[in-house]
């Protein structure tokens, strides 16, 4: 079989496959693992702050309408997601399980491209079904206990549509986006620039370099303006149009290309590794 081709459909069917075959009960365990932990963590959340600051009271209608809950619950999934696709590369810091994988018939795109998708892309609508799932259910638990019947509480159904927060303008929503899929990304690459530890060693270069970044950015608050000190942040922030900010751009701007730079990054690092 030829290895040296950039792409090739049967042959990325082929990864798929050996990859889905082998590793299937790891997979099933791991999605069975975070419907059991959400669905755990989205009763708890719903009977123990069920009119607090993440969810709206109406007292007169005497229901809970979770709406705005929804969406801070839904964190927990893009956490565990990122755990999952920081897993990805994380066996290469052994030497067997490197050299076993590098082996594999297929290019270097190939085995990169793969996980990509099915652990981001595909990963995503499975996690995001199975967050689904539990908030049907758990509200379906909570609605039959007694503290729900006797106090005559309601909580509305979860919907999709309520992920997305109507205060925030197109800008801010798009640079959420890339922000997450920034942080997805550095999840995914960073692992392959380590040894051993890899996952380990990718959070904690992650967060080291976010607090550099953010001692630089102090550093020149407090310089560029003498009334901030200590650790804080001091931006002008200047209006270019109708509901469009310079810092708008400027962080849109930052993690669209952040996004690309570790995207080309992790291919030709996986590449190196390979040759």
């Amino acid at each position: 079989m030829k290895t040296n081709s950039f792409f090739n459909y049967d042959r990325f069917m082929l990864l798929a496959k050996q990859d889905l075959m082998i590793n299937r009960n790891k997979y099933l365990l791991t999605y069975l693992s975070f419907a059991l932990g959400m669905y755990a963590f989205l009763v708890f959340q719903m009977n123990e702050n069920p009119y607090g600051v993440s969810f709206q009271h109406n007292i007169i209608r005497q229901s809970v309408s979770i709406g705005y809950g929804y969406k801070n619950l839904f964190t927990m999934v893009l956490f565990a997601l990122g755990g999952f696709v920081g897993l990805t590369f994380s066996g290469l810091g052994e030497k067997s399980k490197c050299i076993s994988y590098l082996l594999i018939p297929a290019s270097a795109f190939e085995k990169y491209a793969y996980p990509l998708i099915f652990r981001i892309v595909i990963g995503f609508i499975i996690f995001t079904l199975i967050f689904w799932l539990d908030a049907q259910l758990a509200r379906l638990t909570l609605m039959n206990t007694p503290k729900f019947l006797i106090q005559e509480y309601t909580i509305v159904p979860f919907q999709f549509y309520m992920l997305q927060d109507s205060r925030s303008d197109f800008f801010i929503n798009l640079e959420m986006i890339f922000a997450l899929l920034l942080m997805g990304l550095s999840l995914f690459v960073v692992p392959l620039f380590f040894r051993k530890y890899a996952l380990i060693g990718a959070i904690v270069s992650i967060l080291l370099v976010f607090f550099l970044w953010m001692v630089v950015m102090v550093g020149l608050s407090n310089v560029f303006d003498p009334n901030f000190h200590k650790f804080n942040l001091s931006f002008n922030n200047f209006q270019i149009a109708e509901h469009v900010y310079l810092l708008d751009l400027l962080a849109l701007f930052i993690t669209v290309v952040g996004s690309f730079f570790f995207l080309f990054l992790g291919y030709f690092k996986l590449k190196e590794k390979q040759l």
